[in-house]
């Protein structure tokens, strides 16, 4: 359990899980209103990850979709003869981000990131990679000479196998990157792969004086680039 990429966000809907229904409460007790009323309090609750703000709908309606495949293993086991959770609406998401940046914000803030960040950011700019693929890239699916990255299914979230043309910027940053004899990763970071951005890449947001801006968003901008 603890290989998939979720099982943080798991855990922490769990907690929550129990902390509302009840510890002691028997799993046959919960009903299709106990759910709701778990929705309800959820959505009162302040948010850790943004002030001012209460939990989103996304966060509660994937508190509900861990519980739903609790149930649905239960029944698989022959624990359990019903689901409740298939009786209750999910919450309507509306917190879609579209923050882009301009030519000239993109550029302030690749001058302001570390050595390691820059080929990762260009990266995501360019081709709309998210940053598991990236940081995951091996250099068996790189084509510098036709200019292409091709992803094999398992290496992306949607299990579905792609390939992406890389702009010029994109495939000399690359090519002036050494391999590592003990890694087939692409970006690596004193010669180790690393998978810890968030700080650095927040740093070099504030110096760019860019706010509210996420690695995903790096995402929008090369879709709508």
């Amino acid at each position: 359990m603890k290989s998939k990429k979720s099982y943080r966000r798991d855990v922490d809907f769990t907690v929550h899980l129990k902390r509302i229904l009840g510890v002691a409460t028997k799993v046959q007790a919960i009903t299709a209103g106990t759910i709701e009323g778990y929705q309800n309090l959820r959505m009162s609750e302040a948010s850790p990850r943004r002030k001012g703000k209460n939990t989103a709908p996304a966060t509660v309606n994937k508190g509900v979709s861990c519980l739903n495949t609790m149930f649905n293993r239960a029944i698989r086991y022959g624990k359990l003869r019903e689901n409740p959770v298939g009786k209750v609406k999910k919450l309507i998401e509306n917190n879609v981000r579209m923050k882009i940046l301009s030519v000239e914000e993109f550029e302030e803030l690749y001058v302001q990131c570390s050595s390691y960040l820059k080929p990762v950011v260009l990266m995501a700019y360019f081709t709309g990679m998210r940053r598991s693929e990236i940081l995951n890239l091996i250099w068996e699916d790189v084509d510098l000479k036709k200019g292409f990255v091709r992803l094999k299914a398992e290496s992306t979230k949607t299990q579905t196998a792609r390939s992406m043309p890389l702009h010029p910027k994109v495939v000399s940053t690359l090519k002036s990157l050494s391999m590592s004899e003990s890694s087939s990763k692409v970006f690596l970071r004193n010669g180790m792969p690393f998978v810890d951005i968030k700080k650095g890449f927040k740093a070099a947001c504030c110096r760019a004086g860019i706010e509210d801006f996420t690695f995903h968003d790096l995402r929008h901008c090369a879709l709508n680039n």
